[in-house]
């Protein structure tokens, strides 16, 4: 509350040109918060406490008000409340993460003193259910775009801080070393049967082609010899004396 009114104070004090951004929660707190970064990448899991929606921000979305609002002085002493397109679950941001992660994320419900104080804070949050009727906030004003979804984020590597980066490395790395020696062999096997079928794709091309060329070549010889025939000089015919 307190933080509220010295945000309301600061706008209307118009010797400060300031302003105001509200987010709600980041998309890129499942890597950052040292708890859930470590469940992703040593027990493929994410952890909740609430199976409710909750509306997630995407950092590139926030970042890009950020440099629309310096540089534009019409934004100056404005309030915006940024968020994404709509209130996600558990489950289905652990779906998003299985589908890009290329292994299984499971979602696994915690009790909130499973979390630390500030974390518990947001896990109460999104446990109310307030979050999901939330359907628009000022994003799209900003910005004259749709805000990115969940999806979009997680595609978006090259937009990842460097810790982000690092846990998704880590799960993938992971998932490598979790390669079973029969599923290794059955993979090198099938790797080496479609290695096998492109180097002789190619022979059989060859020699299609050489089929498809040889009649026209015996065609031009025929025609070749037809023509010599035609302008060799007649042989002069014996004459028979009379009797």
């Amino acid at each position: 509350h307190k933080h509220a009114l010295c945000d309301g104070d600061l706008i209307r004090h118009k010797q400060f040109d300031v302003t105001i951004l509200f987010a709600s929660h980041l998309m890129s707190n499942i890597f950052r918060y040292g708890l859930q970064s470590k469940a992703l990448k040593e027990n493929n899991e994410f952890y909740g406490a609430s199976g409710k929606g909750a509306n997630y921000v995407s950092p590139n979305d926030i970042a890009d008000v950020v440099v629309k609002v310096i540089f534009d002085k019409a934004h100056k002493r404005q309030a915006y409340t940024l968020t994404g397109p709509a209130a996600i679950t558990n489950d289905e941001v652990a779906t998003l993460l299985s589908e890009q992660l290329g292994t299984k994320i499971t979602y696994v419900e915690k009790p909130l003193d499973f979390f630390g104080k500030d974390a518990a804070a947001l896990m109460k949050i999104k446990a109310s259910g307030l979050e999901e009727g939330i359907t628009k906030g000022d994003t799209k004003k900003v910005l004259g775009k749709d805000p990115e979804t969940f999806e979009k984020y997680l595609m978006a590597t090259e937009r990842m801080s460097p810790i982000e980066n690092e846990v998704m490395s880590s799960v993938h790395a992971k998932e490598r070393e979790d390669v079973t020696p029969e599923k290794k062999e059955e993979t090198d096997t099938t790797q080496a049967k479609e290695e096998e079928k492109e180097e002789i794709e190619p022979i059989d091309d060859a020699e299609e082609e050489t089929e498809k060329i040889e009649p026209a070549d015996a065609g031009i010889e025929v025609a070749e010899k037809k023509v010599q025939d035609d302008l060799a000089p007649e042989e002069p015919q014996p004459t028979v004396a009379a009797q």
